[in-house]
């Protein structure tokens, strides 16, 4: 009877994944609950659960960002960033974030309250934002990093178009080099690797990137790269 239940469970949640798959009720349902459980950290059975975020936003695993970021920002003039999503803000307050303007952005209601109430001053700011929904401000970059890759691969495709429909000058976000075929993600919120250079998604071509140095799963996922695209003049 147990495994019935369980299977049963599994379909609907399926089912509810393949209905829902554009609904912004349903995606901050399903991350709002990933949120409050702590789920990115029990799912990957994380005993450093620093960051609600996850593993990946600890300050091991964003030492290279940290340092890397303000040089990229100089380099390419930013002075407006939208960091969507930018989860409890845990690492990304270690980056020097001096001349930027900063937004912010998650879908997670908790979070965007938490993080204006601990964070928030004249130069940085949280708003709730759906990716896909939602229409993004217009800002010289945006940084996606660690979201598409809890997305459904339609989800990827329409939160892609919305980023480019914002007029923000660049695009930075995550992708795994040695990725060589886009699996789909059965359910909203689990995790896969994907490379944005591939099917169904297309985006070649970037203009810089961010090796992270990834070190989690043993070395497993050490081609996680920040790629950088210029998508409107």
């Amino acid at each position: 009877m147990r495994k019935l239940k369980s299977s049963v469970k599994k379909r609907l949640r399926l089912l509810l994944n393949r209905l829902f798959t554009k609904s912004r009720w349903y995606n901050q349902r399903v991350f709002t609950k990933i949120y409050r459980h702590d789920l990115f950290n029990t799912r990957s059975s994380n005993d450093h659960n620093v960051s609600k975020s996850g593993s990946g936003s600890d300050l091991e695993q964003t030492k290279a960002l940290i340092e890397q970021l303000p040089v990229l920002f100089q380099k390419y003039k930013i002075q407006s960033l939208l960091d969507l999503p930018c989860g409890d803000f845990f690492w990304m307050q270690k980056v020097d974030l001096t001349g930027i303007q900063y937004i912010g952005g998650d879908i997670v209601a908790d979070v965007i309250k938490k993080n204006n109430a601990a964070f928030a001053s004249e130069h940085i700011a949280f708003r709730e934002i759906d990716i896909i929904n939602d229409d993004l401000p217009k800002v010289d970059l945006i940084l996606c990093r660690d979201l598409l890759v809890h997305l459904k691969n339609q989800q990827i495709i329409a939160a892609l178009k919305n980023i480019k429909k914002s007029g923000s000058k660049y695009l930075l976000t995550t992708s795994f080099k040695n990725t060589t075929h886009n699996q789909d993600n059965g359910v909203i919120g689990f995790w896969r690797t994907i490379n944005l250079e591939l099917e169904p998604f297309n985006w070649k071509y970037p203009i810089d990137e961010i090796f992270e140095n990834c070190t989690e799963g043993n070395g497993k996922y050490n081609d996680k790269y920040l790629l950088l695209y210029q998508i409107n003049p």
